[in-house]
């Protein structure tokens, strides 16, 4: 069984054209992370283990310097860590329907500037004056979250739109970037895609359910026959209570499941639910870029599950049960 958690998942795997790319059971994201804390907690996340990353901005968000204080971050890895660029594993996602503010600029331009700011940076406050990270380890393309299905009036040009992008792009595989992703893209467009195009997606990510949501578990059983990691995200709904009444008993469920684990791992509970989910076959999670210690039990938890496989994988088939998750012979 391919478990990132127990260290041997790779993108690329069936694709003999690609690059051959572990990729870390947990990726954090930077999304939420305040402007000026960005640099050093990129820095102090690296220094307690952390090798995965996804460094796209918010929608809406347009604030100069976001970019090059990651990558500021991510510079002493290169130095003081004496990391190769192949140890750290960097996403980041761009949004094809996302293009009002930039609608006189045409696609390719925006595809170019989106790969060359990605990866070059000026650091104008540190002795290095730049940091080349080479290359993107994945480009993920957003599907808008209001088109769930081929029925919605706007689901032709979406994928219209996600198919020339793609196309795009695949003129920078594999020198700037290694792979290219779909996310929250619905089953019908990922089947779509994958027959189109000739770099075939290597990842494709959801927000992950506690419950069962048929729709989801679909695309997780498309990307498992072919070959594709499936990266669960936090699903707002866990926490805000915006879940049917058949959910809630199932988180009743999983939280009396995780509170014992919680206490033996100190860890949170959406930490340890990732951590679960990275235990599942041919699975990786997505989270917000949190507190140093917190990260050091997340990593001190990957140790545990390499040298208490057994136990671990108990744990894992349990969590698996009770998500409704469909069991892999």
């Amino acid at each position: 069984m391919a478990s990132a958690i127990l260290g041997n998942l790779c993108l690329g795997a069936r694709r003999t054209s690609l690059p051959k790319t572990n990729i870390p059971p947990l990726i954090f994201h930077t999304l939420k992370t305040e402007r000026t804390k960005l640099t050093d907690t990129v820095s102090r996340a690296l220094n307690d283990g952390q090798r995965g990353f996804d460094t796209s901005p918010h929608a809406s968000d347009c604030r100069p310097g976001w970019t090059s204080a990651i990558n500021a971050g991510l510079a002493p890895a290169f130095g003081k860590h004496k990391l190769r660029r192949d140890d750290i594993f960097i996403q980041k996602r761009f949004r094809p329907h996302s293009v009002k503010k930039h609608v006189s600029t045409p696609l390719a331009k925006q595809v170019h500037t989106f790969i060359s700011d990605s990866l070059i940076s000026e650091l104008p406050r540190t002795t290095d004056r730049t940091v080349n990270l080479k290359h993107l380890d994945l480009v993920t393309l957003e599907w808008p979250e209001d088109v769930t299905n081929r029925d919605h009036p706007n689901y032709q040009n979406q994928l219209k739109r996600l198919l020339l992008t793609w196309r795009l792009l695949e003129e920078y595989v594999p020198s700037k970037v290694h792979h290219l992703g779909l996310d929250k893209v619905p089953l019908p467009a990922v089947e779509s895609i994958h027959k189109a195009v000739h770099v075939k997606p290597c990842l494709a990510s959801h927000g992950f359910p506690l419950w069962r949501d048929d729709a989801i578990l679909k695309v997780q059983e498309y990307c498992l026959a072919e070959g594709i990691v499936f990266t669960g995200r936090q699903m707002q709904a866990w926490w805000k209570g915006r879940v049917t009444k058949e959910a809630s008993k199932d988180m009743q469920y999983i939280s009396e499941f995780l509170s014992p684990l919680c206490l033996q791992f100190d860890l949170p509970q959406q930490v340890l639910i990732g951590c679960l989910a990275a235990g599942l076959e041919n699975t990786t999670f997505v989270l917000e870029l949190l507190a140093p210690q917190v990260i050091r039990k997340a990593c001190e938890l990957q140790n545990w599950a390499q040298n208490n496989r057994q136990e671990w994988q108990s744990l894992v088939q349990e969590f698996q049960e009770l998500i409704r998750l469909p069991r892999v012979q």
